[in-house]
């Protein structure tokens, strides 16, 4: 139960990293 709630957080956080670098990619271009 414990693990399953780690990698949805796990899961999430790398959605986040993945869009937090795709924005200051973006951000560093301009």
């Amino acid at each position: 139960m414990f693990l399953r709630k780690l990698l949805s957080l796990v899961d999430c956080l790398l959605m986040v990293y993945h869009r937090v670098m795709s924005g200051l990619r973006k951000f560093s271009s301009a």
